[in-house]
């Protein structure tokens, strides 16, 4: 976690605009909403843990393991000891990193193992954090607390947690460099719904994720898009 030089989890995403990446790594980024990155919201399953613990899907899940006080570890601990001190105690974003609620998991993992160099926030970085300091079960319980947040139904809202940590708070461009402020409406949904860039997750200019129905609904697509050139 999306940035001084955050302790844990730093930048999910300076992430999750909706999913952006850094044009020097295998790289990917694009053209529409995205927003941590945003956002290749084929969002992945939660997993199990080594230890046959798993989490139940509600950001709130356990794994069979306890803190040193003796209490559960869950998403929100987890999020909390790892990355809140950039990215806020709710995923809700702050001065040194990207708002990172409703993950674009795959995207999202990447940037957790991969880090990544900070354009929007100077000074700050997300560090790469190795399956030892954060395992997958663990990954995946923090993707379940921040998807426990209701998802916005309004345009400027769903273009704000979708979409602005690439393209920008006005759609002017971001750390993507993609101007979608005057995009036809039709392309802009077909980017939407196709992504692109496959899984060049690190660059920033050419990867975008697919948001299917799933995750943005035709009407939300619709309020969304409406709600981009008056930003």
């Amino acid at each position: 976690m999306v940035r001084p030089f955050c302790p844990p989890l730093l930048a999910l995403a300076l992430l999750l605009p909706l999913a952006c990446g850094d044009d020097g790594a295998a790289s990917t980024s694009a053209s529409s909403t995205t927003g941590a990155a945003s956002d290749t919201d084929a969002s992945t399953a939660s997993s199990s843990s080594g230890s046959g613990s798993t989490s139940d899907g509600s950001g709130s899940g356990t794994t069979g393991d306890a803190t040193e006080t003796g209490a559960p570890v869950t998403g929100e601990s987890l999020f909390l000891e790892k990355c809140a001190s950039c990215h806020g105690p709710a995923g809700e974003g702050s001065k040194l990193g990207y708002e990172i609620q409703h993950p674009i998991r795959d995207f999202s993992s990447w940037v957790v193992r991969n880090g990544r160099q900070s354009i929007e926030f100077p000074g700050t970085e997300m560090p790469a954090f190795a399956v030892d300091e954060i395992d997958d079960a663990e990954l995946e319980l923090i993707w379940d607390f921040l998807d426990e947040p209701a998802q916005p139904s309004e345009g400027v809202a769903l273009y704000m947690d979708y979409c602005r940590n690439c393209h920008g708070v006005d759609a002017s461009g971001g750390v993507s460099n993609r101007n979608i402020r005057s995009e036809p409406p039709p392309a802009m949904i077909f980017h939407v719904r196709m992504g692109a860039g496959g899984t060049n997750y690190g660059s920033r200019t050419a990867y975008m994720p697919p948001f299917p129905t799933s995750r943005i609904s035709d009407a939300e697509l619709d309020a969304l898009v409406a709600a981009v050139p008056t930003l």
